[in-house]
């Protein structure tokens, strides 16, 4: 908890960071806003609910400093990172990104929304160290859509970009990640 701290501004928070994380490394059944508010001993949802919605505190650097962490405490020379999505099925039409299109997680066209991952994998362990939500050219091409929705990033360079930004941060080579930009020696 030490290590992201700071990036909450108000006591409250952060220490309902840390019951959130207990519950997220419990070993409960189902974690989700319910079981994690019980776990924490509160009665309902809604303080961890406001943490991850209203509640002010720096989402990015606490990514940073999550990125930092696995790849000082995992960096491994052989490690590799993985970019995967992820189909969120929705019933209605209104949480960002949402609309008709092929997920993996039904492997057929669904109304979802779909995530992009990237985590870090090496001998000493794995860890997810980064998030994007993917923008389907209807909601790009919508300007009422990205207005109200200005911070989400439209593609899957979002990946690429925080790839790009661990390798310069860590020392790599681009080129041992993208085969198509490979120099000769």
């Amino acid at each position: 908890m030490e290590l992201i701290a700071g990036r909450f501004g108000r006591v409250e928070p952060r220490r309902r960071v840390g019951a959130y994380l207990r519950g997220l490394l419990a070993g409960l059944e189902r974690k989700n806003g319910w079981t994690l508010a019980e776990h924490a001993g509160a009665v309902s949802p809604d303080g961890m609910q406001r943490l991850l919605r209203t509640a002010g505190w720096d989402v990015d650097g606490v990514r940073d400093d999550l990125r930092g962490y696995v790849l000082d405490a995992l960096g491994d020379p052989a490690g590799v990172f993985v970019i995967d999505e992820i189909g969120f099925i929705k019933k209605g039409r209104r949480s960002a990104g949402v609309q008709r299109q092929y997920t993996v997680a039904t492997g057929k066209i669904d109304n979802c929304q779909l995530g992009v991952f990237l985590a870090y994998a090496g001998s000493r362990g794995r860890a997810l160290i980064d998030r994007e939500l993917y923008l389907p050219k209807s909601w790009t091409d919508d300007r009422c859509l990205m207005v109200c929705n200005s911070s989400l990033i439209s593609s899957w360079r979002a990946s690429m970009d925080t790839i790009l930004l661990v390798l310069s941060l860590r020392g790599g080579r681009v080129d041992k990640l993208l085969p198509e930009t490979r120099s000769s020696p």
